[in-house]
Parts: structure tokens; sequence; C-alpha cells
């Protein structure tokens, strides 16, 4: 499944998606979870799962 023109990120994927292309290089979920902290108290595993569900949509 591919990532359609018709597909919207919901409000954490968006967030997440924002700091992943605000680095010059890649990112591991820890890093992306560290700078969502001072935001949202998310679990660990949950910034996993989506960063995990956004990498089936490309």
């Amino acid at each position: 499944m591919g990532l359609t023109t018709d597909y919207q990120l919901g409000e954490l994927e968006e967030a997440i998606m924002e700091i992943v292309w605000q680095r010059d290089a890649e990112v591991t979920v820890r890093e992306v979870w560290e700078a969502l902290q001072p935001t949202r108290s998310l679990a660990y595993t949950t910034v996993m799962t989506v960063m995990s569900r956004l990498v089936l949509q490309l």
C-alpha cells in the first residue's frame, strides 16, 4: 500500500514527520520520542508504532 495523494496525516503523524523532516539525517524512535516529550506525554512504544506504520505507507 503506497501513500496516495488523498492521504492526510493525523495530528501525531504530522508532529512526528515535522521532527523527521527537520533533521538532516536518519532519526531513531528515541530521538523523535525525546523531541515530543516537552509537548506530549507519549509512551515510547506509541511513537514506535506510529513511525512503523508511516514507513509502511511509503
